[in-house]
């Protein structure tokens, strides 16, 4: 029974194209499993500005209430795209499936993504910072909307090359 598995291996392999298409499966899979890290990353964030929210609302700033409620639908609704978008590129079988720079170039859609993280903890630790000395939260709450919309507007890019299959 143990040779089953090997010869399987072994046929498959025999199949013109198969190896590539197991190692973009494979590319998929991690494309995936970043976006969900990358996802729980930003969710973590978006507690803390749900935090930023109740200091707010404890302390009578209705004023700024609906701006982060409305940065927060935004950040809420990045994480839900970036965290249920299809794994990847074109399969197997499609006509003109990704190559392997395709791959490399989502990758660098994703990294840009990644280092959003650290810039958004910052965007929120200044607006708290802000909020917290009495200074006017207008400006942070503008910086951060606009931090936001920009995260959306990457993904955007990303579906968009993934829906052209290349970088113009």
């Amino acid at each position: 029974m143990t040779d089953q598995p090997q010869g399987l291996q072994r046929l498959l392999h025999m199949i013109p194209g198969y190896s590539g298409y197991q190692a973009m499966e494979q590319r998929r899979d991690a494309d995936k499993a970043l976006r969900t890290y990358l996802a729980q990353q930003f969710a973590g964030e978006r507690q803390n500005l749900e935090r930023l929210a109740q200091q707010v609302a404890s302390r009578g700033r209705i004023e700024y209430s609906e701006r982060i409620e409305q940065i927060n639908q935004a950040l809420t609704l990045f994480i839900a795209r970036l965290d249920s978008a299809p794994r990847g590129y074109t399969g197997w079988f499609d006509a003109a499936p990704m190559t392997t720079t395709d791959l490399d170039q989502i990758y660098e859609f994703d990294a840009k993504l990644a280092d959003s993280v650290p810039l958004l903890r910052e965007q929120l630790a200044y607006a708290v910072t802000t909020f917290e000395s009495g200074e006017n939260l207008d400006d942070a709450l503008h910086s951060l909307r606009h931090f936001v919309d920009n995260l959306n507007i990457q993904f955007d890019a990303r579906q968009s090359f993934l829906a052209r299959g290349r970088r113009d």
